[in-house]
């Protein structure tokens, strides 16, 4: 019996080690194109998620999953409010920001659009668990990250 359990865990140890690789392999083309997206638009600052397996989920499975379809953003003439208290993750309202927030949005959905394209799996294998991950115009930063 425990030999069926330890090729289980060999057999996903392979297969994380696979998917770290496969993102190995085209981690140039990933910064490449972030490079691509963070020129076509100058007013991007930051663009962030997290990513975790909750530790409880109300008697149904933890599953990991990522913010990344969904990404936060700072962009240079947010004020420190803005910073602080806005997310980009909900969409975009038509308050007294409007005309803001809808000239940011092509920003916002190229950003989404590319994140979107990457599974779950590749990025928990790319970056970890329990993260959040700050991508700017220098690299990609990864913080350790609290949550409930």
């Amino acid at each position: 019996m425990l030999d069926v359990i330890a090729k289980y865990h060999e057999a996903r140890d392979r297969v994380e080690e696979l998917l770290k690789k496969s993102f190995l392999e085209m981690k140039g083309e990933f910064a490449e194109a972030l490079r691509d997206l963070f020129a076509e638009f100058p007013n991007v600052e930051s663009v962030s998620w997290h990513q975790y397996t909750p530790y409880f989920n109300d008697g149904d499975e933890c599953v990991f999953s990522t913010s990344a379809s969904y990404p936060r953003m700072i962009f240079v003439d947010d004020t420190e409010d803005d910073r602080d208290q806005y997310s980009y993750e909900e969409g975009y309202n038509s308050g007294e920001n409007g005309e803001l927030e809808q000239a940011r949005e092509p920003a916002y959905q190229a950003f989404r659009q590319f994140l979107s394209q990457f599974p779950d799996e590749l990025l928990k294998a790319a970056f970890g668990d329990h993260v959040k991950i700050t991508v700017t115009r220098e690299g990609v930063d990864v913080d350790s990250f609290d949550h409930d």
